[in-house]
């Protein structure tokens, strides 16, 4: 957007030429009286009205911003389901030692746990830490205590991602998308 200043001069670099040298699609010159104050309004919320240059009121800014909501909604879902996949891999903490939620990972101990309550497994079993440390689980019991504090962390990850996009998904203004996306950073 081209403005013109009633004297001209530079802002930024950029050469701002005066009212009389300043020919706009339609050859109007608009002025702007409040300039200093306009500085300050991210050109997206500048508008021309009657002639001249003015900050957009609050209703019309909300429209701007629906306008680019879509993108910003598709961005903070990706970023969601990234820091989904960041915690994942930090995995859950188990009699002090840190295990792995990898596919790899929980597809096995799915398999334990099914074919432990199917058919009984024999224990002792043997699984590694994140650390590559061999961790040995010796009953059924302890099992199940493994198990479900994997589950519990696959859980709070999920749960946590699910609220945070109904949050997005739903949005009408910009602000709630970048408070979601803001709490999802600070999601552990």
């Amino acid at each position: 957007m081209k403005i013109a200043l009633p004297n001209g001069g530079t802002y930024d670099g950029v050469k701002l030429l005066t009212a009389m040298d300043t020919p706009f699609p339609d050859n109007s010159i608009h002025p702007v009286l409040n300039f200093d104050v306009l500085l300050l309004v991210s050109e997206q919320y500048r508008i021309v009205d009657n002639g001249a240059v003015r900050e957009m009121t609050q209703d019309e800014k909300d429209v701007v911003d629906l306008a680019g909501i879509e993108n910003l909604r598709s961005l903070a879902i990706s970023q969601i389901e990234a820091k989904n996949q960041i915690l994942a891999e930090q995995g859950f903490t188990f009699n002090t030692k840190q295990f792995s939620l990898s596919l790899f990972d929980t597809t096995i101990w799915v398999g334990m746990e099914v074919g432990n309550l199917m058919s009984g497994l024999t224990f002792p079993q043997s699984v590694e830490t994140l650390d590559r440390e061999s961790f040995s689980i010796p009953d059924a019991p302890t099992y199940h205590l493994f198990f479900g504090a994997g589950l519990q962390r696959w859980k709070a990850i999920f749960d946590s991602s699910h609220a945070l996009k109904a949050a997005v998904k739903e949005a009408v203004a910009v602000s709630t998308i970048k408070q979601a996306m803001t709490d999802n950073d600070a999601r552990t």
